[in-house]
């Protein structure tokens, strides 16, 4: 039976030991005083004494295990186990320092004191404890949505339109005139061998058209081109897309390969953004699928185990 009161010497602001503690480890040490029962000993499991000590702060179950093990290591208190359930005693001379019981009778302690021939520490309980995690496998286990290459600002799939690209008149890029064209591939092996069957086709019909429009007015090989971006790892999809607007616009262009290497470093960064949203909405999918998972609780489960080393 605890008492409802405890009386607090004040000596305890002067204690050598308690002002080596945090301040947030002297808070407990001190506020634990009120759950003793008269000689000094109470539960000692580490979960319930946060929530009956610190049921109004932002304080974890971790920081109460690292000042109990801070504690305990001071003298300040014993926290032993007694058949798999751990108890906390004060030390009996500060437990006799700070409480006076004059004109009060002391009711004996249902707890046992603590005894180190026949308990156990908490800390060496808990390493005697068989380990949750030998059996524990990653195998299984998806990416995590953090583990995104880029966790896109917005990940509904759509892409930042750019103005520029409606307009007729973009920049002219000199040191891509037709005059500066890059020299065609010197590798034998046609384009189609490097893009996508999901792309191919598009980017195929799309060159045709191209060049049909051409006729020789304009020196722009549009084959040529994919092939120029293929080499810098542009996204095709992006190819497919600044095709389509060379077409639809292709009266009004002045230059197409200036117009098409302007509207590709727009075009390849919309794409390859709208690629990693929806990567990251799929990866993100997996996840909280997993989640429900039996292997998934047993994760959490281990993930939350009480893990205390000695301080």
């Amino acid at each position: 039976m605890f008492r409802t009161r405890r009386s607090l010497g004040k000596g305890i602001s002067q204690s050598r030991r308690v002002n080596k503690l945090s301040d947030q480890g002297a808070l407990l040490y001190t506020w634990m005083i009120h759950s003793y029962d008269d000689e000094g000993r109470m539960p000692g499991d580490p979960e319930d004494l946060r929530y009956n000590v610190f049921p109004r702060r932002e304080v974890t179950t971790d920081q109460v295990i690292e000042h109990l093990l801070q504690m305990n290591e001071l003298e300040l208190i014993r926290w032993y186990v007694i058949d798999g359930t751990p108890y906390i005693e004060m030390d009996p001379e500060a437990w006799k320092e700070h409480q006076t019981f004059k004109g009060i009778k002391r009711i004996a302690s249902k707890i046992p004191t603590y005894d180190p021939k026949q308990h156990l520490r908490y800390v060496d309980h808990i390493r005697n404890q068989p380990s949750e995690v030998e059996d524990f496998t990653l195998e299984g286990v998806p990416i995590h949505p953090e583990g995104c290459d880029t966790t896109p600002d917005t990940v509904d799939g759509s892409t930042k339109s750019d103005p520029k690209l409606s307009e007729v008149k973009l920049r002219e890029d000199k040191s891509l005139s037709k005059d500066k064209q890059p020299p065609a591939a010197s590798s034998s092996q046609h384009f189609s061998y490097k893009i996508e069957s999901t792309y191919l086709q598009d980017l195929l019909d799309i060159a045709k058209k191209i060049q049909g429009k051409s006729n020789g007015k304009k020196a722009f090989n549009f084959y040529q081109w994919i092939q120029h971006n293929i080499k810098k790892k542009s996204h095709p999809g992006a190819m497919i897309k600044v095709g389509n607007g060379i077409y639809k616009l292709w009266e009004d262009i002045k230059d197409p390969w200036a117009y098409a290497e302007t509207a590709m470093s727009i075009e390849n960064g919309n794409a390859n953004e709208k690629d990693r949203a929806q990567e990251y909405e799929k990866v993100k999918a997996e996840w909280q699928a997993w989640e429900q998972t039996p292997a998934a609780q047993k994760m959490a489960k281990m993930l939350k185990l009480k893990h205390v080393e000695a301080p």
